[in-house]
């Protein structure tokens, strides 16, 4: 065998070994990213139901509701 005909079937199976690496480890990586994300909205979730955040939220609303003029006609 030359040693173009070997380089040329060496660089096929590095490929080959690549390309399946990388699909075997695709699985592992979009389950990383599941678990990512589901521990970012659980902190989230966290935050929002906590004593402080409900009451900064309440004041938010209360001033925003108060900032405009109210009537019989435009409650």
């Amino acid at each position: 065998m030359s040693t173009a005909v070997r380089s040329r079937v060496f660089k096929i199976s590095a490929a080959a070994i690549a390309i399946g690496l990388c699909l075997f480890s695709q699985d592992d990586v979009s389950a990383s990213i599941k678990e990512r994300r589901v521990e970012r909205l659980n902190a989230q979730i966290e935050s929002v139901y906590t004593t402080e955040y409900q009451q900064m939220m309440d004041d938010e609303m209360a001033d925003e509701r108060d900032a405009k003029e109210r009537t019989v006609d435009n409650i």
